[in-house]
């Protein structure tokens, strides 16, 4: 099967910052969450919250990006968007063009060494057909891996899924978290945007960077907008867009509710930068109950006036229309977005992350009080066109060889290489690069090395050379390109010793693991996998010759 990306070098001038990187949070929540922002927008961004200048500093003192992380894109119509690697994207073009830093950071940005231009007008990176085939990379990567997301980043990433695809199950294609914890997120995510929108009503440049998001989500905002008879807000759920709204006759009242919860929980400074009078900002252990949020509330010291605002929120009478129902009363959501949508029985609010709890529908995934009214409507049998159905792709995460592949070199543990060798093998078999990156880096790196070792010990007569303890990569390549392969046909054959020799020069497949071995560098586990897939048959050509 072929890979989904390929290795390619190009312009820097031809990558372009991603105008939809979560990790962007204050240039985005300005604007809609999909909104597209400018290259200048998201390079102030990264020179105030990302350190560009100290990165930029550190690639002109070793005058080339490291070779153990590749940056990772897109092809769009205008350029190649980065997925990955933003932050040393925007350091090396601003390194290659001072025009395009702001004046405020001109004077602390290094100049560029000679050298340092050369190396990086052209770039190698990774590239993909589009963002939607490396969705699954970058949530692997920034959820559950070793780069995590800030809540808020992840929850705007799940926002930025379910606004591309309308569905929560399209979104869950790309993740390992259940349906349930994405609607979750992306609950907590709309909720948060209406009370930013209020806040952004009263007061300027409010930096989300700053802001400690949980608190708010997810100790506080499911007791207001329940349906506590004390201090629920009783709040209408719309299960397709996941967002909750008040009627809109109490939108003004609403926004003044949120108005104090924003300023308690977000914009307040810590208790140990307030003065005697000041009220500090609200933290998680203040209510980490729900019995601790009710009596915060009414206690009405943490946040004075919101028990009030409440009872006159619940107070509000909704004004009756012409025909006496009631079910055509408009909802609005937060900040003044007004929206057309009935008034259903507000919904009490099960905030389990669990897939189960979640869904209130028939098992053919269709609401019963909707089936009951289409067939009262019509008599009509309705033509429903197949369903686009996207089955979902099992996320390889072991270095591991096929039973067929095994077969052909069959070792047998009779000597201290195959026993090490047979170690090896069973236990990146049984390791998760995702789970155990730093270890699979060392297996491979062992195994690959091992493997080589024992063609030299074994066929020294007919390798024609000594095994160079100084250069694993020539011995690797004279391997691939004068021994291993020379008598096995097959059209894919040239194809694969080209791989494999990429692997060992422009990719420097071994340096790349040297570097996860001895050093900090955290490990990119796309790149054990995608390696592995062309390294493998170079360790199994290895254990065919030596049999």
């Amino acid at each position: 099967m072929a890979r989904n990306y390929e290795y390619k070098e190009v312009n820097l001038s031809d990558l372009i910052l991603d105008d939809e990187n979560p990790r962007f949070a204050s240039s985005v929540l300005v604007q809609d969450s999909t909104t597209k922002i400018s290259q200048d927008a998201i390079i102030s961004h990264l020179l105030q919250y990302a350190d560009i200048i100290k990165l930029a500093n550190r690639i002109n003192s070793v005058q080339e990006l490291h070779g153990s992380e590749l940056i990772t894109c897109y092809k769009r119509y205008d350029g190649y968007v980065v997925l990955e690697g933003n932050r040393r994207t925007c350091a090396c073009k601003l390194l290659l063009d001072r025009m395009l830093i702001p004046d405020d950071y001109k004077s602390n940005f290094p100049f560029i060494k000679d050298e340092t231009k050369e190396n990086i007008g052209k770039i190698l990176v990774i590239v993909y057909p589009n963002r939607e085939s490396v969705q699954a990379y970058l949530s692997d990567r920034h959820i559950t891996g070793v780069k995590r997301w800030s809540a808020l980043e992840k929850n705007n990433y799940y926002m930025n899924l379910f606004q591309t695809y309308g569905d929560v199950s399209r979104v869950q294609e790309f993740t390992s978290d259940t349906i349930g914890t994405i609607k979750k997120s992306i609950r907590k995510y709309q909720f948060f945007m209406d009370v930013f929108r209020v806040l952004e009503s009263r007061y300027n440049n409010i930096e989300i960077e700053k802001i400690d998001y949980l608190p708010m989500v997810d100790r506080f905002m499911d007791i207001l907008v329940g349906n506590d008879s004390d201090i629920g807000l009783n709040l209408h759920f719309d299960e397709i867009t996941q967002r909750y709204s008040c009627e809109k006759n109490k939108l003004k009242k609403y926004n003044e509710i949120l108005m104090l919860v924003g300023e308690a929980f977000l914009l307040r400074k810590e208790k140990k930068n307030c003065k005697d009078s000041e009220l500090s900002k609200i933290i998680s252990t203040e209510i980490y109950r729900m019995v601790d949020q009710k009596e915060l509330i009414i206690k009405d010291e943490r946040i004075p006036g919101l028990i009030d605002l409440i009872k006159e929120y619940k107070n509000l009478v909704m004004p009756s229309t012409d025909n006496n129902d009631q079910s055509g009363a408009h909802q609005s959501h937060g900040s003044g977005d007004d929206h057309d949508d009935k008034v259903d029985k507000p919904n009490e609010d099960n905030t389990d992350d669990s897939d189960d709890n979640d869904d209130t529908k028939n098992g053919d995934g269709t609401d019963s009080d909707n089936n009951t009214k289409d067939k009262d409507e019509s008599d009509e049998e309705k033509y429903m066109p197949p369903a686009k159905y996207k089955s979902k792709q099992t996320r390889k995460e072991f270095l591991s060889f096929t039973v067929d592949e095994a077969e052909s070199f069959e070792i047998n543990g009779n000597s201290d290489y195959e026993s090490k060798i047979t170690s090896l093998i069973y236990d990146l078999s049984n390791f998760s690069v995702y789970k155990h990156p730093y270890s699979c880096a060392l297996l491979y790196r062992t195994l690959l090395e091992i493997s080589t070792r024992l063609v030299y010990e074994r066929c020294a007569s007919s390798v024609g050379r000594l095994y160079n303890e100084n250069d694993l990569v020539g011995n690797m390549k004279y391997l691939n390109n004068n021994f291993l392969f020379i008598s096995k046909t097959g059209k894919d054959i040239p194809k694969l010793k080209e791989s494999i020799k990429t692997y060992l020069n422009s990719t420097d497949i071994i340096q790349i693991l040297n570097l996860y071995i001895h050093y900090p560098n955290p490990v990119d586990e796309q790149i054990l996998l995608s390696t592995w897939n062309s390294m493998k048959f170079y360790i199994q050509a290895c254990l065919e010759k030596s049999k």
